[in-house]
């Protein structure tokens, strides 16, 4: 049995993603991200993509799109946000 505590879906909309070089600069606008249902997302250069969900990881996967060509992650830590690199997060609007 696991003691990792269960983490929601990603709630569905939109998104704006930020990064930090440094903790005492302000973050970088990286653009935004709308999640739809059916596994199809829209980025902020309105490029669609796809992405599938994987509950047991926690872990969002971009099929195409904006942020596979970018080639950033998806790890959800909870169903408003998730993380696309170590120092860069997306949050629901």
């Amino acid at each position: 049995m696991s003691n990792a505590a269960s983490v929601e879906a990603p709630k569905m909309g939109k998104y704006r993603c930020f990064a930090w070089e440094r903790a005492t600069a302000p973050p970088i606008f990286l653009g935004s991200v709308v999640l739809e249902t059916g596994g199809s997302y829209t980025a902020t250069n309105g490029k669609p993509g796809r992405y599938s969900y994987d509950a047991a990881s926690s872990t969002i996967t971009w099929e195409s799109g904006w942020m596979k060509d970018n080639n950033f992650q998806g790890k959800v830590e909870s169903n408003v946000k998730f993380r696309i690199a170590p120092t860069s997060i997306c949050s629901h609007q």
